[in-house]
């Protein structure tokens, strides 16, 4: 069952959208995915984040602060009532599960679990 984390995942969209800018638009959506178990995170230039898990099977939307940034990786960590959620972006080339080549790795912990993935700004 779904729960509400909408403050917590809006947050992180928001923060990781801010990161990724284009020269001419602006900030845009950061999309981070993975396999096994099938997982998506949006994360959105007004700081909204929303994370769906087991493919489908649990959606969470949560606004995050912006990332704290070491080295190459800019790590987002959200947490509210039902949900502990931490975002790792890591400037690192990373080929998702059709082939193609994404310009960074991502690791989401999320409700006591891990997933691991490729992201990419849309």
């Amino acid at each position: 069952m779904p729960r509400n984390i909408a403050p917590f995942m809006a947050a992180a969209l928001l923060t990781l959208s801010a990161c990724a800018s284009t020269a001419n638009n602006g900030p845009t959506a950061i999309r981070a995915s993975g396999t096994e178990p099938g997982w998506i995170l949006t994360l959105r230039p007004d700081h909204w984040a929303t994370l769906e898990t087991d493919s489908g099977g649990h959606r969470y939307v949560v606004r995050v602060p912006p990332p704290v940034t070491q080295g190459s990786t800019r790590r987002y960590h959200a947490k509210t009532d039902d949900l502990d959620l931490t975002i790792e972006l890591t400037e690192k080339s990373c080929q998702d599960a059709s082939g193609e080549i994404r310009p960074l790795t991502a690791i989401v912990r999320a409700d006591g679990r891990t997933y691991s993935g490729c992201a990419h700004s849309l």
